[in-house]
């Protein structure tokens, strides 16, 4: 029996992600890897965007507030969008 559809957390998973870099450039003080990773990951707005509980928009507004980046939520939300850098070696052939 085929499975009808397969479901993948792709970050970091199946994609290379850079938002931690990029996230850490942002920051008036750098965070160190493991620390910034864990804050992130229990962060209310990103929890809530994961979830599908907020619209982009506002997962922006609320991330940019949260962390205190110098940007505003629409320029968060388009460099966001480039975070995921592509495939990791081997991931097509993985889901094939």
């Amino acid at each position: 029996m085929q499975p009808e559809v397969l479901l993948f957390d792709l970050g970091g998973v199946l994609l290379e992600n850079v938002g931690f870099e990029r996230l850490n450039e942002l920051l008036s003080s750098p965070l160190p890897s493991e620390e910034l990773k864990t804050r992130w990951l229990a962060s209310p707005a990103v929890r809530s965007f994961e979830a599908g509980a907020s619209k982009p928009e506002d997962f922006a507004r609320d991330v940019v507030s949260e962390w205190q980046l110098p940007l505003s939520p629409t320029a968060f939300l388009e460099a966001f969008t480039y975070w995921p850098r592509g495939l990791y070696e081997g991931a097509s052939d993985l889901l094939a």
